[in-house]
């Protein structure tokens, strides 16, 4: 029963009636998928972090999983933090005053904090700081992705020519497990065919460095937008359901009971039957880059090396 004041949790019902109702679903149904985006691409980044710990290299927990994760929560993690900020700070009262998350995003990376009177001004205090930080923060992490790994494999690799020579440069790499391939499927110091620590290339481990920094950084931005796609998709059933019953359903329940029901019986045979058909007939075989997209999703988190079947138990006895 309605008690007068909107439902302090949840979507009230007469937003079904209301003529505003695409504005808002669209609104809400966005900042939920990327509420999920950023939560997943989180979690994609603490399993790297459990994967190197597991293995010891803490090389690249220190200069590749960390600047991740702290890129990851300056930019997306503040703005899911914005998003339920904003969700409690204001009620549907006052929801005409309440801040533009797009503007504030934007206004952000341009460090344009005075705009007064808008949908894009403040909504708390020492928010300009908080973000000029953040954005700093964000920018830090891209060079510390790129060059802190490499320089720190060729200062290792320097010191144990210095020391011992080329045959002490196996212990000073190896850091418990760091030579093996980490962040980008490929070998810090020695490639697949297991060439000697004395091949180690400091310019091809920056390449490297360089594609792994980019690809992490773009697949940041891109997997958010691919996580929209939920919002488009529930949009477009949302949509195909209220056609479905005020065309179909509504019609059929206004018929007598009995002709109805048969009628409704008929028209759903038909669409089941028509729709694998359809299937059948217009069905091609998945893209190249549709089979891939798993595979590029867990590539920007794990470098997917893998071992042989055969060597489990042998990883597992080490441990």
């Amino acid at each position: 029963m309605y008690a007068g004041q909107p439902y302090p949790f949840g979507i009230d019902a007469i937003w079904r009636i209301s003529n505003n109702k695409i504005p808002f679903m669209n609104s809400l149904k966005m900042k939920i998928s990327i509420i999920i985006a950023v939560f997943h691409m989180g979690f994609g980044v603490v399993l790297k972090f459990l994967n190197n710990k597991f293995y010891n290299q803490r090389l690249a927990i220190w200069c590749v999983t960390l600047p991740q994760l702290l890129f990851l929560l300056s930019i997306f993690g503040y703005l899911v933090n914005v998003i339920f900020c904003k969700w409690g700070a204001f009620t549907a009262d006052d929801a005409g005053t309440a801040p533009s998350l797009l503007m504030m995003l934007i206004n952000m990376f341009k460090f344009n904090y005075e705009i007064k009177g808008d949908p894009g001004d403040t909504f708390y205090s020492g928010q300009a700081v908080i973000q000029s930080f953040l954005v700093i923060l964000a920018v830090t992490c891209v060079p510390w992705m790129f060059l802190m790994k490499p320089l720190i494999l060729r200062y290792r690799y320097k010191r144990g020519i210095g020391l011992d020579g080329a045959a002490s440069n196996q212990s000073k790499l190896a850091d418990n497990g760091e030579i093996q391939k980490e962040s980008g499927g490929h070998s810090d110091v020695h490639d697949d065919h297991g060439e000697d620590f004395e091949n180690f290339d400091l310019g091809e481990c920056m390449i490297y460095s360089a594609i792994d920094t980019i690809e992490y950084c773009l697949g940041c931005i891109s997997n958010t937008a691919s996580y929209l796609r939920l919002w488009a998709l529930s949009l477009a059933h949302a949509q195909l359901s209220e056609v479905l019953w005020s065309m179909v359903m509504r019609m059929g329940l206004q018929i007598d009971a009995y002709y109805g029901s048969a009628m409704l019986f008929l028209i759903f045979a038909v669409a089941e039957d028509a729709e694998s058909i359809a299937e059948s007939v217009y069905h091609q075989p998945p893209k190249a880059a549709d089979r891939s997209a798993a595979y590029r999703l867990a590539r920007r988190l794990f470098t997917l090396d893998g071992f042989k079947i055969t060597d489990v138990a042998k990883h597992l006895c080490k441990r």
